[in-house]
């Protein structure tokens, strides 16, 4: 079951940060790996009603942060072009599963979620980024449908890959 996350889930949500950091540190993905997403940026996910729990069993097994506006770092895209005509689009941030649950389709479910509040709101697209050693992230965005489209820059400067999905 997906629901919003409400600050007594902080502690579960800690445990699922703490099982992809050490799983990206495993792969050798410098991702997570300098205090974040710490207490405070998850914290203001839930203050600002983005942050996403998936529950198993009466656990919070995963989370993700589905924001609705203008992500300023995808505002300049390098090396490709954006699929959308526009900025009617939906991100995703800061999405992990508890290693024990992977192959849940956890994440999957969190796309299909998304895609159904856009779809309410009338928007074209699911844009999301992510490390380009992260393996595992990198497939499974092509295996839910997404396209990669260029190179962006976060706020502090580190590289990532731009992927979207066009949902109309």
């Amino acid at each position: 079951m997906i629901r919003k996350a409400n600050k007594n889930d902080i502690k579960d949500i800690m445990k699922v940060v703490a099982s992809a950091q050490t799983f990206l540190k495993e792969e050798g993905v410098d991702q997570w790996q300098n205090n974040y997403p710490n207490e405070e940026v998850l914290i203001r996910d839930i203050d600002n009603k983005n942050l996403y729990v998936y529950e198993f069993d009466d656990k919070v097994v995963g989370f993700c942060a589905i924001i609705f506006g203008i992500d300023v770092t995808y505002n300049k895209i390098y090396n490709g072009k954006w699929l959308g005509e526009n900025n009617n689009y939906v991100t995703i941030h800061r999405i992990a599963t508890l290693k024990e649950y992977r192959k849940h389709n956890i994440a999957s479910e969190f796309v299909l979620y998304t895609k159904k509040l856009a779809q309410e709101r009338n928007l074209e697209s699911i844009r999301i980024d992510t490390h380009k050693d992260n393996v595992a992230m990198n497939s499974f965005l092509l295996k839910n449908g997404f396209v990669k489209c260029g190179i962006i820059y976060l706020l502090d400067g580190n590289e990532r890959l731009a992927y979207e999905l066009i949902i109309k």
